[in-house]
């Protein structure tokens, strides 16, 4: 991690004291990316959201906390409903990246976002395109 980067992530995380999802929203801001919705409920039948999105680029972003902690999102009933959260938003056409708290505290998070953000912005243009 360069020095910049350094300062931006201990900015972070003092703003947010390791709440993981705050500190990537923090990240993205200072990276100049574009601002998702937060806690979106994708699918109306269900209560279902995402931690971030971009719904007109169907892109969402989901933060996994405690996988090295054996939390919710690791045991049973935890897994099998995010499995069925994931395969819900695929069948409805959404790219969903998911990140635990190594990525968000190295910055692939917010590369990998940006990545995402442009390839999405692309494939709609190329789709307008006649």
């Amino acid at each position: 991690m360069m020095a910049a980067e350094s300062r931006i992530w201990t900015e972070a995380m003092r703003i947010h004291r390791r709440r993981w999802e705050d500190a990537l929203a923090t990240l993205m801001e200072l990276a100049g990316v574009p601002m998702p919705k937060r806690e979106y409920r994708f699918d109306p039948k269900r209560r279902s959201r995402f931690d971030f999105a971009w719904p007109d680029l169907r892109l969402a972003v989901e933060v996994e906390g405690g996988s090295w902690t054996q939390g919710r999102h690791t045991r049973g009933l935890g897994f099998s409903n995010d499995m069925e959260k994931y395969n819900r938003a695929a069948l409805q056409g959404w790219i969903v990246l998911r990140y635990g708290p190594q990525e968000v505290k190295s910055g692939r998070a917010v590369g990998q976002i940006l990545e995402a953000i442009e390839a999405q912005q692309n494939a709609q243009q190329r789709q307008v395109k006649p």
